[in-house]
């Protein structure tokens, strides 16, 4: 109709009316940056948060979840298994960094680059890594481990069964038991934030990791909201019934800092699994007995330190005693 209503045809096909003044704040846009799907951005003709959501939804329905905007990488999370991270695709970006080749959008792109002006320009590189709950971010910082423990990992000085390359990737295990937790939002949503500084030899090798920062959301130790968890640790370190009696513990239904939220288990989660997986981590990088043993000794004083309950003290006014002392005993 004329006037103020206008039948607008959406690029879904189906017909929307709207208002004069809803058409009017509508960017205007080629016909031809929509239909041509390009990898970088900074190639269109014209630049707006629309045309960015169209491009970047348009590639992923490919599966092709990496786009460029100039030197920046957004990346779409598929949340299943995609075969572009394999030793082919890694010597691809190895050769394309190298040649200064155009390669397709792809986090080992960004790595790439990063490792060849690292050993180029003999300057410190930085690769920052943002986005919401559930973006990838946890994965994403996976693949460029991945990618330069494949081009960098080599060490023949290293002594170890493991190589320096090979323990950075195993740290992931440890890293994530201890800082990752099921959230309304996310089944393995990291509640940490750190800087990990990778150390290289003049010739390119990784020698060693650090981590400067580690900043952990401590208040989940003690509360959780509805249908979220704690820090898988405590759930995985349950699942082992020898560690379970070496330490005199119960099921997470027994201890009020897993028992608040109604979730002990992640459909999908296989917390028996993961605590192999971090038990063996351990191992590959190099915690003895004793310093395992003491970090599980610390894990279960924390949860029987949380089933304290406490009386106001009958003998002395406005003073209060522990009404299960055999939990303290436990902590101990």
């Amino acid at each position: 109709p004329k006037g103020k209503m206008h039948t607008c045809l959406q690029l879904n096909g189906k017909k929307r009316v709207v208002t004069d003044a809803v058409l009017q704040s509508c960017e205007t846009v080629e016909q031809a940056e929509l239909d041509n799907i390009i990898p970088n951005l900074v190639d269109l003709e014209s630049f707006s948060e629309g045309i960015i959501l169209h491009q970047c939804g348009e590639r992923y329905k490919k599966e092709k979840i990496y786009t460029f905007v100039g030197t920046i990488l957004v990346a779409v999370n598929p949340f299943k298994r995609l075969d572009i991270y394999n030793n082919e695709v890694i010597e691809h970006y190895k050769q394309s960094a190298r040649t200064s080749a155009t390669p397709e959008p792809h986090v080992f792109s960004i790595a790439s680059l990063a490792h060849e002006h690292l050993l180029n320009d003999q300057v410190s590189q930085s690769v920052l890594i943002s986005g919401e709950s559930g973006a990838g971010k946890t994965e994403t910082t996976k693949k460029i481990l991945e990618y330069l423990a494949a081009v960098a990992g080599k060490d023949a000085r290293r002594t170890s069964s493991v190589n320096v390359a090979q323990q950075i990737l195993r740290s992931n295990p440890v890293l994530e038991s201890f800082g990752n937790a099921k959230t309304g939002r996310n089944k393995n949503s990291s509640r940490f934030g750190k800087w990990m500084e990778l150390n290289f030899t003049n010739d390119g090798k990784i020698k060693g990791c650090r981590i400067v920062n580690y900043l952990l959301e401590k208040s989940r130790l003690v509360n959780q909201l509805t249908n979220e968890r704690n820090y898988h640790v405590f759930y995985m370190m349950l699942t082992d019934d020898a560690l379970k009696t070496k330490l005199k513990l119960s099921d997470a239904a027994m201890y009020n800092y897993l028992n608040q939220s109604g979730c002990e288990v992640v459909e999908g989660r296989d917390d028996s699994e993961e605590h192999i997986d971090m038990m063996a981590a351990f191992r590959d990088l190099e915690f003895d007995n004793d310093h395992q043993d003491n970090i599980f000794k610390a894990l279960a004083g924390i949860l029987n330190l949380g089933n304290l309950a406490f009386e106001e003290n009958p003998a002395e006014q406005d003073h209060f005693q522990i009404s299960n002392p055999s939990y303290l005993e436990m902590a101990c």
